[in-house]
């Protein structure tokens, strides 16, 4: 049977896991916000994937993105 320091333990280490998380999850919101806000866009990639890439002025992926897109479609092993 655990003790009652385990279970404490395990519970806070359970809330720092989530709050670093969260943590993560709002500073990437922020990264992406700011990326659109840059230019880019999200083009799909294959049936369920889809690619955030920086784009010009006129909304066609850059050198970059392109690049990006096909590194996505490699990792997908979609052709």
């Amino acid at each position: 049977m655990a003790g009652i320091g385990t279970e404490l333990a395990w519970a806070d280490e359970r809330r720092a896991v989530t709050q670093a998380a969260k943590a993560a999850a709002k500073k990437g919101a922020k990264m992406e916000r700011e990326r659109i806000r840059q230019g880019w866009r999200w083009v799909k990639v294959g049936t369920h994937s889809k690619i955030l890439v920086p784009c010009d002025k006129k909304g066609n992926p850059t050198q970059d993105g392109l690049r990006r897109i096909e590194r996505m479609k490699q990792n997908l092993g979609i052709k």
